[in-house]
């Protein structure tokens, strides 16, 4: 089973992130990270391409982090392949 993890760029709440991502991974649920609202980025902010992609990089990066530390340990093991 797969579940959406909607990400709003302009309104994060880091807590509501871990709240979710904790639910999923206790339920065995494989999250899928899912980055909304981008044109609110170049529309309203005017953000160029290589702030977005370093924006991007960084929620990529963050949200991996928080699974790798989140995640149990039989299914760290299981990923790194052990």
């Amino acid at each position: 089973m797969v579940q959406l993890l909607l990400f709003v760029l302009l309104k994060v709440s880091c807590l509501k992130l871990k709240l979710y991502l904790d639910k999923f991974l206790k339920e065995n649920v494989k999250p899928v990270l899912f980055i909304n609202k981008v044109d609110r980025l170049i529309n309203e902010l005017k953000l160029e391409p290589e702030e977005l992609q370093k924006r991007f990089i960084n929620i990529y990066m963050e949200a991996n982090k928080l699974i790798k530390n989140m995640a149990p340990e039989d299914k760290k093991k299981r990923r790194m392949g052990c």
